[in-house]
């Protein structure tokens, strides 16, 4: 009947935890310019201090992460606002709390390259993209379907890599009081385990080298344009995402556990009202589309419905 039923049973606690992180992030950066080339070298540190109080076991576990991550960007201009770009960055994901004294950081090093186009109403960019992972890591939740035992606990995956590319494209007409803003925005991405392992996050499970990893589109693309006036505006967007597969492996998506390829329209709009006061409207969903985006962690699980937001905005 589309309800809940209680079974009788008394409420069981599971987890009765706390916890906290105070983090202290600085970065320092310089560009050097030589013509047209731009140099901008650059280093980022990571302080983070966590603590893990579980008040069913009556434990209190303190811990202390940092990350020195150094990075450097490169552009370098060919003609009229055409140029080339790449860089070369440290990633860093520390541990959760309440980790283990011999949980490592997630760590990476990310390299991107590609070419980027601009002038007053328009804008391209391609960009290839290679990330690194030394140490990819997980952190169980009940949501992925973790157990009691393993749940907020950090999982590793060793070596792995994710490469893709991204190209984007802006660009906006005007016709006389109006312009029409159109956007195209598309990604291909790869993702791989670098290592053999067994893992208690069922996410990854039973890993072998080389296999895909679970819960990243292979496709993605996003289309949008609209029409846009002092007093008022409106635009919509399509949004595509490929399936993907639900476990590692090197099958094909036909012949494993994967979700369904969505196609989603959202719609947008505004309008001046009075003085400083307007109002907006976001449609998500506008077709009520269903597909399934998930069977973890009991079964298949749907996309958002149709949802509908209204509101006033004031501008000073």
């Amino acid at each position: 009947g589309d309800r809940l039923t209680p079974d009788g049973k008394p409420t069981e606690v599971t987890a009765f935890n706390k916890e906290s992180t105070h983090a202290v992030a600085l970065h320092a950066l310089y560009a050097v310019s030589w013509k047209e080339l731009t140099l901008t070298p650059g280093v980022r540190a990571e302080l983070v201090r966590s603590r893990s109080q579980d008040r069913l076991a009556m434990d209190d576990t303190k811990q202390f992460n940092y990350g020195i991550l150094p990075g450097i960007g490169a552009y370098l201009g060919l003609y009229r606002g055409l140029g080339l770009l790449g860089g070369v960055y440290q990633g860093f994901s520390p541990p959760p709390p309440g980790s283990a004294d011999g949980i490592k950081p997630e760590k990476s090093v990310n390299y991107e390259a590609g070419a980027r186009f601009t002038d007053r109403l328009a804008r391209l960019e391609s960009i290839f993209f290679y990330n690194d992972y030394k140490n990819l890591t997980d952190v169980c939740t009940f949501s992925s379907g973790c157990t009691d035992a393993t749940v907020d606990q950090q999982f590793d995956a060793g070596a792995a890599r994710t490469y893709g590319m991204e190209v984007s494209a802006e660009h906006e007409v005007p016709v006389r009081a109006y312009k029409l803003p159109l956007q195209l925005a598309y990604t291909w991405t790869k993702s791989q385990f670098e290592n053999t392992f067994s893992s208690q996050d069922p996410i990854w499970g039973n890993v072998k080298k080389g296999d895909f990893m679970p819960y990243i589109p292979r496709h993605q693309l996003r289309v949008q344009a609209g029409v846009e006036h002092v007093r008022a505006g409106a635009n919509v967007a399509v949004t595509y995402v490929g399936r993907m597969r639900e476990i590692p492996g090197r099958d094909k998506l036909e012949n494993t556990i994967a979700t369904d390829a969505t196609t989603v329209v959202d719609l947008t709009g505004y309008a001046k009202i009075w003085g400083p006061f307007s109002l907006y409207a976001n449609i998500q969903n506008l077709f009520d589309s269903q597909y399934i985006v998930s069977r973890r962690p009991f079964g298949a699980r749907p996309n958002a419905p149709r949802w509908t937001h209204v509101g006033i905005k004031a501008t000073y």
